[in-house]
């Protein structure tokens, strides 16, 4: 699929949503970071203390470290979207606990962000194939349901007619 077809898509599907077990999406949004042109529109430890001391805790985007968490695959929320042409992205890492990251007690941070437009071509190719097969099947039992629906209704009209 071509990159303009990719980013019809994703409007299409309004956003793709990833959040259980695509630790390997963190790690390619860190490289990208370190060795392309992101835009950061913002940026946000949500620990007080982290907040309130930038110099001993700086968020740095770029490291790894930033980003880890309890448990690497259940504590990472991550959304892109089509914004006029432009890939944007939000993600929000959670603190996890001793249930292997199930509970997600708080907000450890979040960033808001646009990538570079080759980011969709590069890593997300997949996902919005997936979340497009999915999107179709739904669309496909929804057509089914007012199937069902209308041939019910001409049934019943059918049989009160006689």
């Amino acid at each position: 699929m071509t990159q303009k077809k990719l980013f019809e898509i994703l409007s299409l599907l309004k956003s793709v949503n990833i959040t259980y077990r695509h630790w390997n999406m963190v790690w390619n949004i860190v490289n990208t970071i370190k060795t392309e042109k992101v835009n950061i529109v913002d940026a946000k430890w949500y620990d007080k203390f982290k907040l309130d001391h930038p110099n001993y805790y700086p968020l740095k985007l770029d490291d790894i470290s930033t980003w880890l968490t309890y448990d690497n695959g259940d504590c990472v929320n991550i959304k892109f979207e089509n914004h006029k042409g432009r890939l944007y992205c939000e993600c929000i890492i959670y603190d996890g606990d001793s249930l292997n990251g199930f509970f997600r007690k708080r907000q450890r941070f979040y960033v808001k962000m646009y990538l570079p437009v080759k980011f969709i071509k590069k890593y997300l190719h997949d996902v919005i194939d997936g979340k497009l097969n999915k999107f179709i099947e739904n669309s496909y039992y929804d057509y089914l349901e007012q199937q069902k629906h209308d041939w019910m209704v001409n049934f019943k009209n059918a049989l009160l007619i006689k």
